[in-house]
């Protein structure tokens, strides 16, 4: 919020006779939103080890810990 303010106060010192840079600071702040909401988007789970089993399962062991089989047609978490 400060950032803005300070932006804002920026502006009106240097006067509205520069659109060009108004529009490089509107962008600046864009940017930091965009980078904050990338940083709260979930990790995609990883395959730690897939193996299949003496009756013919393959499983898979996730990097979260959870443990998944393969049914067939769709991978289902074993609970």
């Amino acid at each position: 919020m400060i950032g803005i303010i300070g932006i804002g106060m920026f502006l009106k010192m240097r006067g509205r006779n520069s659109p060009d840079e108004s529009k490089e600071y509107v962008s600046s702040i864009d940017s930091n939103a965009s980078a904050s909401q990338a940083s709260s988007t979930p990790v995609q789970l990883q395959i730690v080890n897939q193996w299949t089993d003496d009756s013919g399962y393959t499983w898979r062991k996730m990097s979260d810990g959870s443990h998944h089989y393969w049914d067939g047609a769709k991978w289902i978490e074993h609970r």
